[in-house]
């Protein structure tokens, strides 16, 4: 799931921005969140990417305090 790879990436560190694009590209049918994600990636600034992921947590229920761990990561450097 898109969240596991969110989480690894705040939490371990475990985050490559081509693999990570590339895993959300493989959702594109399935979620308008992975698109925004994707597109944010391939042609935003890491604020856009955050506020992608952001809206992503929201939609999806899941617990906001991720959000914080987000909006402090780089999304457009490996990790």
């Amino acid at each position: 799931m898109i969240i596991d790879c969110i989480l690894d990436a705040v939490d371990f560190g475990d985050y490559d921005p081509k693999e990570f694009y590339d895993y959300l590209t493989e959702y594109y049918s399935k979620s308008v969140y992975s698109r925004a994600i994707a597109r944010a990636l391939d042609s935003g600034t890491n604020e856009e990417i955050q506020d992608a992921i952001c809206q992503y947590i929201d939609a999806n229920g899941f617990n906001s305090d991720i959000k914080i761990k987000v909006k402090s990561f780089d999304w457009l450097k490996r990790a």
